[in-house]
């Protein structure tokens, strides 16, 4: 399978995820906040490539990839996500620029679930919708 045809698995997964997710967020509740990027500004969120190739696809299509790349080359240190929009008052608010080829940290990271090694689920969210959910917000 080469690059395309992986990213275009991908696409197809994240479509079927997409369906799945809006059941758990509809039954839970829970669900990123409308303009949020708190964790998009946060460079330890850990991403892995595959995941990302239907956005470098994208971006490659619209013939940016190559300056988003040098944008990223040049950095010092790690920032915020290469489509995050921020506001200019508070960076921790604002939306994505490429939300139909976000990854899948972005689509999983304001709500999701696991079992513990003892067979009990357990929420993993971020910091803000925890304290909104234990009604702190």
């Amino acid at each position: 399978m080469n690059l395309f045809e992986k990213s275009q698995a991908v696409r197809k997964l994240f479509q079927k995820l997409e369906e799945e997710s809006r059941q758990f967020h509809a039954e839970s509740g829970m669900g990123c906040i409308s303009g949020c990027g708190f964790c998009c500004v946060n460079p330890d969120v850990p991403a892995s490539p595959l995941e990302f190739l239907p956005l470098a696809f994208d971006l490659y299509e619209k013939g940016i990839a190559e300056e988003i790349a040098n944008q990223l080359a040049l950095q010092d240190q790690l920032g915020n996500c290469v489509v995050y929009r921020p506001q200019k008052d508070d960076p921790t608010k604002g939306f994505c620029g490429n939300y139909a080829n976000r990854g899948l940290i972005c689509r999983l990271f304001g709500a999701s679930a696991r079992r513990t090694k003892y067979g009990q689920k357990e929420l993993i969210t971020c910091k803000i919708l925890k304290k909104r959910k234990e009604g702190g917000i």
